[in-house]
């Protein structure tokens, strides 16, 4: 939970970079490698839009459904026939961490959010990749392809449907 938690913080973050960008989609492959250096690699799409929704939809290696609206988090895991919500105190202040990021080269930023460090890979405004260490002390790191800015998007993509008989979980 906490890997997912920093995931959501990182996507935050890629609206500051540019305020041009209003809604973000793209497909996305997640490597998540450990101390042992075992990798395990997830696939998907991720749909957002400003100031604070998003939708991370993934499909391989297992499907899972996480959605954001705000503070509150809602994750829809077929497989276990289970969804969790959770509500978050801290808000993610998206400007504080923005007025924080340094600029390392031309396609590269640092941004930190509570002590965590993203770097953030941007090409001509379009976010490419996020790496980070997570809690667990994994190395993450997300490349993004078939990016698409500022693009029409139902606000329907970012209401959670837990099916009927689903376990549901509030933290």
């Amino acid at each position: 939970m906490k890997t997912l938690i920093l995931l959501l913080a990182a996507l935050t973050t890629l609206f500051g970079f540019t305020d041009s960008i209003r809604t973000f989609s793209a497909d996305f492959t997640q490597q998540i490698v450990d101390d042992t250096n075992k990798t395990i690699t997830y696939e998907g799409h991720v749909d957002a839009t400003r100031p604070d929704k998003a939708h991370w939809h993934y499909f391989k290696p297992v499907e899972k459904s996480v959605f954001v609206i705000g503070h509150k988090v809602t994750i829809i895991e077929p497989e276990l026939e289970q969804a969790i919500v959770k509500t978050f105190r801290d808000e993610i202040d998206l400007f504080k961490i923005l007025a924080n990021a340094v600029k390392l080269d031309d396609e590269t930023y640092l941004a930190t959010h509570k002590s965590q460090e993203f770097f953030i890979r941007i090409r001509n405004d379009i976010p490419l990749a996020i790496s980070y260490h997570d809690a667990f002390e994994n190395n993450v790191h997300i490349r993004f392809s078939a990016q698409k800015v500022n693009r029409s998007l139902d606000d329907t993509l970012f209401l959670p449907v837990i099916p009927t008989g689903y376990d549901i979980l509030s933290e």
